[in-house]
């Protein structure tokens, strides 16, 4: 984030997904891919919210939400607010 702010709470949106797919996709399946690894805070200096692609293990696959939101909450660190 930008110099004086800090992050102070990150929330995802649905806290779970779920999949419908063929039972050998579903044996073999232990996570779920997204589009990006990583939600770039660079600069940053208020809450921000990222949407994000969730792949799917299989073309045929179903999943009760195609995209999560990343919120990250972001506030001064204190130290302007103080002027310190």
């Amino acid at each position: 984030v930008a110099e004086g702010y800090t992050v102070e709470d990150i929330h995802v949106s649905p806290e779970h997904i779920t999949v419908a797919a063929r039972s050998e996709v579903l044996d073999q399946m232990t996570d779920l891919a997204l589009s990006e690894h990583y939600v770039d805070l660079k600069g940053l200096t208020e809450t921000t919210s990222f949407q994000i692609k969730v792949s799917k293990p299989s073309e045929d696959a179903v999943l009760s939400n195609e995209t999560i939101t990343v919120t990250v909450e972001v506030e001064p660190d204190g130290t302007d607010r103080e002027g310190n």
